[in-house]
C-alpha cells in the first residue's frame, strides 16, 4: 500500500553502503501523506525518504531507520 502513495526514483549514481533496520536517520525525511495514515493508522507520525531507489520509514519520535522498502 505505501508504494501506491509513495513513489521512489530508481538508482542512478555511484553504489552507496544499503541502508538497513536499526542505521541512523541522517538527512531529512518528510510526513508520510495523510491519505496514507488514514488508511493505515499506525503509521500516523511517521516519516519517510527516498534513497538509492528504496523508501525508508522512521516511526513517530524514533530516530533510526524502522523499515526500508527495496525496490522491485
Amino acid at each position: 500500500m505505501i508504494r501506491e502513495y509513495i513513489k521512489a526514483a530508481p538508482s542512478a549514481g555511484a553504489a552507496v553502503a544499503p541502508i538497513n533496520v536499526g542505521d541512523p536517520i541522517t538527512g531529512g525525511m518528510i510526513p508520510l501523506p495523510s491519505s496514507l495514515t488514514e488508511k493505515v493508522p499506525r503509521l500516523v507520525g511517521a516519516r519517510f525518504a527516498t534513497r538509492n531507489g528504496a523508501i525508508v520509514i522512521s516511526t513517530r519520535n524514533s530516530r533510526r531507520v524502522d523499515a526500508v522498502l527495496m525496490p522491485n
